[in-house]
């Protein structure tokens, strides 16, 4: 399956911008919480793959239009990674997801698959 990667088109403007602090609370909170239902450290994990919403490069996410008070670039894989020890790998959520569905879920049967979802926009890949 070939993935539509997403990254900050040329020239756009870039600024760093810190997520709000409720963002970034329930981001840590959520990754340790699925942990300790697996009955494991966060530290202990070979590594952590986050789905956000926006345009992600580099483990930064840029344009999360749908997260109150998120604007600009905000580095998640690194922070979440200084807050839980593991390698943070991050992507957008409806490629994530859909790539999920086609390697473990109902799409692995196929050579290929459209992913589409509804939200607060209309996401595809």
């Amino acid at each position: 399956m070939r993935s539509t990667a997403c990254s900050v088109p040329p020239g756009a403007r870039r600024h760093r911008a810190a997520a709000p602090r409720t963002s970034r609370w329930r981001w840590r909170r959520a990754l340790r919480d699925a942990a300790k239902a697996a009955e494991l450290e966060p530290a202990a994990l070979a590594g952590i793959g986050v789905g956000s919403p926006g345009t992600i490069h580099a483990g930064e996410v840029t344009s999360a239009r749908n997260l109150p008070g998120w604007d600009g670039t905000f580095p998640l894989a690194t922070k979440l990674q200084a807050a839980l020890g593991p390698e943070v790998r991050c992507g957008n959520d409806v490629q994530v997801a859909t790539l999920a569905e086609f390697k473990l879920g109902a799409g692995r049967l196929y050579s290929s698959l459209l992913g589409v979802f509804w939200g607060t926009g209309v996401g595809g890949a």
